[in-house]
């Protein structure tokens, strides 16, 4: 008679305590780690995972609504970090975008890496959220985009 693998892995679970079998499964965290930089006219997120993906969008998603609460209008995501991006994080960043937009602000995405953009392309998103190489020309976007608002509304007052 032949036992099977499974036999085997079934037969160490039932023998090992659960409490000792623990230690040898992975730990889960879920907690995003990311870095905010406020600055008077933006704030520069700084995603530090490798991924934005369905693990971590909901809390990045509760952070970036958290600083539009709190008053900040303008948002750099910093994504050089990030080499996954999956469609629970697009929608991340089409909601971050829609946010921006109600609150009359920008929402640049920067640094992020050729296959994702690639992903971004595929889905039509770099229609939908400027997207700028570095974080410099992503603050030069906010600035012109500022000033084109502050521009449009004095015209709107005339």
């Amino acid at each position: 008679m032949q036992v099977g693998r499974d036999f085997f892995i079934g037969f160490f679970i039932t023998l090992v305590p659960f409490n000792l079998f623990s230690v040898f499964l992975p730990v889960i965290n879920n907690t995003m780690e990311l870095k905010i930089e406020k600055n008077e006219k933006y704030v520069i997120v700084k995603l530090l995972d490798k991924a934005l993906d369905k693990t971590n969008s909901n809390e990045l998603s509760s952070r970036l609504i958290a600083l539009n609460k709190e008053g900040v209008k303008n948002i750099i995501l910093d994504m050089s970090n990030i080499f996954n991006c999956d469609s629970s994080g697009i929608r991340t960043l089409e909601e971050a975008k829609k946010m921006c937009e109600k609150a009359n602000a920008s929402f640049v995405i920067c640094g992020i890496d050729k296959d994702i953009r690639a992903v971004f392309k595929l889905v039509d998103l770099d229609k939908v959220v400027s997207i700028c190489p570095t974080i410099d020309e992503a603050k030069d976007l906010i600035f012109m985009e500022e000033l084109e608002r502050d521009l449009l509304k004095d015209e709107n007052n005339e």
